[in-house]
């Protein structure tokens, strides 16, 4: 079995120490569960990117290498184990029942949640499909179909989150998803991976404004629990999960067009052709070519010239949007790293390194006010 190197350090402490067994079978069953359960988030998001296990897998990886083999065996048990399974559940709350899907739709949430889209959202697939909704009659099934899909993945997305967490406690009909026979004996690590999961969708300082008391020994040999270093960790390796491949190209077909947005991202990752990591340094480098894009897109969609090639300037947009947030979180875990990091783990953070050059030319970027130039 190919383990990570996390999972490594999970299972030759529970082979050395029966007290933690436990740790290692919630794990285990963590693990299943969700390679179960993940699969069917893109039924519902065939327009997104992957979340099953693919994606967590990438965001354990991009940990591992950030972290270095050193750092790795300094971390306790505790946070191994809790680094593992938040990476596992953060994404559960993409999940929806049909009941959930009818209640949204049935009554007052997603009226009041396209009256709030009408006001303040810049996003004008967002707008079209509101727009079709509205005017229902008008409009093929086809197309209300469609809408109906944007609009519930979107509002599920903002607020995905916040549901992970209310599923990891028990607050919710697809809590039984992930129930667990030794739930109760975890019941303060559970409440700690519920708050973790949430915070990867918040603001970065209410990590630091959280209550995550570090210290808990819950079994023996265990050690401290560090939940807001673990919790800066998913965030960070969530965002580090940018290479090619992440869209699943039998979805997109049966979905048909994607929305533009959902196209930026897609060329965004399918122009990320270097990736590198370690304790040192993170770095990234797209390499974008208009003509390659403009060749494939839409001639409905983009029924000119100058809207194919702003199509293209909108997917640099994307790397230098998704670059500025990644050297924020940089920052700001270095800015406030003895508050995050455990006692006895050096506290240093990988520098980065972003690149992207277009055709040929290479972008000089600023990423602190988000401007570039050639």
């Amino acid at each position: 079995m190919n383990n990570s190197k996390l999972e490594q350090r999970l299972y030759k402490a529970t082979e050395q120490n029966e007290d933690l067994k436990y740790l290692t079978h919630t794990y285990e069953e963590v693990k299943v569960k969700m390679k179960k359960h993940l699969t069917s988030v893109q039924e519902r998001f065939p327009h997104y990117s992957r979340h099953d296990v693919t994606h967590v897998k990438k965001i354990i990886d991009s940990i591992e290498l950030i972290l270095g083999k050193d750092r790795i065996n300094k971390l306790s048990i505790g946070d191994v184990w809790m680094i593992l399974v938040s990476a596992y559940l953060h994404d559960i709350g993409m999940l929806f029942s049909s009941d959930e899907e009818e209640e949204i739709w049935k009554f007052q949430s997603m009226d009041n949640f396209m009256s709030e889209c009408e006001k303040g959202i810049n996003n004008a697939d967002i707008l079209q499909a509101i727009k079709i909704i509205r005017n229902k009659d008008q409009n093929d099934q086809m197309k209300v179909n469609h809408s109906v899909t944007v609009l519930t993945a979107e509002y599920i997305r903002k607020n995905h989150a916040q549901r992970s967490r209310q599923i990891v406690d028990g607050n919710s009909p697809l809590s039984q998803l992930i129930k667990l026979p030794c739930q109760y004996a975890f019941r303060n690590e559970w409440e700690y991976v519920g708050k973790i999961i949430e915070h990867h969708g918040l603001d970065f300082s209410l990590i630091l404004e959280e209550d995550f008391e570090p210290n808990l020994f819950p079994i023996p040999n265990c050690g401290n629990y560090h939940p807001r270093f673990v919790a800066a960790l998913l965030r960070l390796g969530d965002l580090c999960d940018v290479q090619r491949g992440r869209f699943n190209e039998m979805s997109i077909a049966q979905f048909g067009l994607l929305p533009q947005i959902s196209a930026q991202h897609y060329y965004k990752d399918q122009t990320m052709k270097h990736v590198h990591f370690n304790d040192k340094v993170i770095k990234m480098r797209a390499e974008i070519k208009f003509e390659s894009i403009t060749r494939e897109l839409s001639d409905e969609q983009f029924p000119t010239k100058t809207k194919k090639e702003d199509f293209c300037q909108q997917v640099v947009y994307q790397h230098v949007q998704w670059f500025h947030m990644l050297k924020t979180e940089l920052v700001n875990i270095d800015r406030y790293r003895d508050s995050i990091f455990p006692r006895g783990v050096p506290n240093h953070i990988a520098k980065f390194e972003p690149k992207i050059i277009v055709d040929t030319d290479e972008m000089i970027l600023s990423l602190d006010d988000m401007r570039f130039n050639f």
